[in-house]
């Protein structure tokens, strides 16, 4: 956001007089520009109006003359109060300009502008004629749009009351039908109502027909069992059997006739219970369409009443239409005439174009020769950068002492080699001085000296003025690198004297285990292996670092010395018998076995548990077995087992004293 000028202090006093400094942003003309909506690069006329608003920024836009003198003038009542807005040593603005055109600043005022028009204001005018015309544009196709809206809701209208007809009128037919429907469903209930009338008579008519054959079927009964009881027993058998014969076609006759009124009377219910609900569904169908024909007279008059409302609505959107197409017609008269009076300020905008296309190439040439003198100037300034750095590498001088001490006004020093002998009373050597003289400035006569006291200087040779310096750097880092060598070699020394004593102790220790060792393992052996000989040898004797061990086993009544062609028991015996030896030259407080006298037989195991009662004179053991035997000889059993709930238990068990 751009402020005028004292935009800043007047910040600081905001809160206090809010209301003054709005206003005085108000006066500002860079709030009166805003870039052309219409303009054809809109980044371009954003930039270009940031431009004019910044060069705006110190330019009031006021009303009247004396608004535009208080804009630009210092308040001296005010001056003293550090809490007015006007206590300042400058004006608010610099310039401030009415709307008459005056322009008026701290030094004096012009008078306002000619009847004339400029390009900026004919421009400024044709672009809000234009503005106008879309302005009155925008509207007419609001009002046609809202005049086809009202058009699109009355044919809606339209058709909606058609719709309503037509729907009063199917359902005017399905109440007829229903109607009809009705008296069909009451004939057909009365028509039910007659058979199941006649189903009750058949009924009742089965009924007795039954009750009769059951009469019919006691009296045979009755007259069978008399045939039977007779006391004279002079019956013919074979009249009983007849007649035995004819009852039983009565009784199935009859059961056949029961049977049969047992399904009609079974077949008439069910269609009478059928019946029932069919006329209880057409009662309900009545009772709903009745219903229905009641929802269908109020629809109607609802649709009459919304039909009537359309009708109305038709009518004001028709009126709306007519008042629209009187606003379009209005606004294209009012359109043509603003395009004509625009159209009458072309032909002064096409003479201030030609009077600017008259301008813009002298323009462009002037432009165009301050190009060529900035660039010189920019040159000439590089050029003289280069040359006043170049005298304070060179000589150490600025530019201002080296033409105050060798200007070309500045006498030019010669110094003249020789002297003259002087005397000083006590006989010494007289010196040579080297007497110095001025002479005036001629610039050929010191070019000729400079080339002299170059070609001196040529025949002197490349000077290293650093070389004292560079001698002194690499000496000190001579010392410093003999010192780190001589260190390191003084470490290697030790490392390696370190070295040599870790070995011979190495040696020594070795030494001793191994023939320790190898002591114990013939007395381990031969109690593992009665009358059998081992030994411990080394393989390089003279290397006792480097060296392995080589083991020879020979058990009683065999000629063997390799390990590899012993059994798997005796292998097993021969390795049990070196730990042994281990154990017994080097002692530990207690050895952990497992499971170490799984490949033995009874009597190397019978061995084995000899040495482990030699062995535990001196040491604890823990020996980790499935053998019963090894258990046997322990103190203290501790066993992991299973209980039946799958929960893993530990038991442990002290065995009484063995002694």
């Amino acid at each position: 956001m751009l402020t005028p000028i004292g935009g800043a202090q007047a910040g600081e006093d905001r809160d206090d007089d809010g209301m003054a400094d709005d206003a005085r942003e108000r006066m500002c003309a860079s709030h009166l520009i805003a870039p052309n909506p219409d303009a054809q690069d809109a980044a371009q006329a954003a930039g270009v109006a940031r431009a004019v608003r910044v060069l705006l920024a110190d330019v009031a836009a006021v009303d009247t003359l004396d608004e535009a003198i208080a804009a630009v003038t210092i308040d001296p009542d005010a001056a003293d109060d550090p809490n007015s807005l006007n206590g300042r040593t400058e004006p608010r603005y610099a310039q401030a300009v009415t709307k008459a055109g005056e322009i008026v600043n701290a030094v004096g005022a012009v008078g306002g502008s000619s009847l004339s028009q400029s390009d900026l204001s004919l421009a400024a005018r044709r672009d809000k004629a234009l503005q106008q015309v879309r302005e009155l544009t925008t509207q007419a196709e609001t009002l046609e749009t809202d005049a086809e809206r009202a058009r699109t809701e009355r044919d809606n209208l339209r058709l909606a009351v058609d719709q309503a007809s037509a729907a009063c009128t199917e359902r005017r037919v399905k109440a007829r039908q229903t109607a009809e429907s009705l008296q069909a469903a009451a004939g057909r209930a009365a028509g039910l109502e007659r058979q199941l009338t006649e189903l009750d008579n058949r009924l009742a008519a089965a009924k007795n027909d039954g009750d009769a054959h059951r009469l019919k079927v006691d009296d045979l009964n009755r007259a069978l069992a008399a045939a039977q009881s007779s006391a004279d027993g002079t019956a013919d058998s074979d009249e009983l059997d007849a007649r035995e014969h004819e009852l039983e076609a009565a009784l199935d006759i009859t059961r056949e006739h029961e049977v049969a009124a047992k399904i009609a009377w079974t077949d008439a219910q069910r269609k009478a219970e059928s019946y029932a609900r069919q006329a209880g569904l057409l009662h309900d169908q009545a009772r709903q369409a009745a219903e229905r024909r009641a929802r269908i007279a109020q629809s109607n008059e609802r649709r009459r009443a919304q039909a009537a409302h359309a009708g109305r609505v038709s009518a004001d959107a028709l009126a709306v239409a007519e008042l629209a197409n009187k606003s379009i017609d209005a606004a294209a008269a009012r359109r043509d005439a603003l395009q004509a009076a625009a159209s009458s300020h072309d032909e002064e905008l096409r003479t201030l174009r030609a009077r600017r296309d008259e301008l813009e190439p002298k323009v462009t040439d002037l432009t165009a020769r301050e190009h060529v003198l900035d660039v010189n100037r920019e040159r000439y300034a590089a050029e003289c950068e280069q040359i006043e750095r170049r005298v304070s590498d060179e000589l150490g001088l600025g530019v201002d002492e080296l033409i105050r001490d060798y200007g070309p006004d500045v006498p030019v020093p010669v110094i003249a080699v020789g002297g003259v002998g002087k005397s000083d009373g006590n006989d010494d050597g007289g010196d040579s001085d080297d007497v110095a003289n001025t002479v005036p400035y001629v610039r050929e006569e010191q070019l000729k000296r400079l080339e002299q006291a170059k070609r001196d200087l040529a025949a002197l040779g490349k000077v290293n003025p650093l070389a004292t310096e560079e001698y002194e750097a690499l000496e000190a880092r001579n010392r410093y690198l003999k010192g780190q060598r001589d260190d390191v070699a003084k470490s290697r020394d030790d490392l390696m004297q370190l070295i040599r004593d870790l070995d011979g102790t190495m040696v020594d220790v070795f030494r001793s285990a191994f023939e320790d060792t190898a002591a114990a393992f013939e007395q381990v052996f031969a109690t593992l292996f009665p009358g059998g000989t081992g030994r411990l040898r080394l393989e390089n004797p003279a290397d006792m670092l480097s060296t392995g061990v080589i083991v020879e086993a020979s058990p009683a009544g065999k000629r063997v010395r390799q390990l590899s062609l012993l059994s798997g028991g005796e292998r097993s015996l021969t390795a049990l018998a070196l730990l042994f030896a281990i154990f017994t030259a080097r002692p530990s407080p207690f050895y952990v076995m497992d499971e170490v006298e799984a490949a033995l037989d009874d009597v190397n195991l019978t061995r084995l548990l000899d040495a482990l009662d030699q062995l535990r004179a001196h040491a604890q053991l823990i020996v980790i077995t499935h053998q019963q035997r090894t258990m046997a000889i322990a103190d203290a059993l501790y066993g992991v087992t299973m209980r039946a709930d799958g929960v893993t238990a530990v038991v442990s068990q002290k065995l009484a004293d063995r002694d």
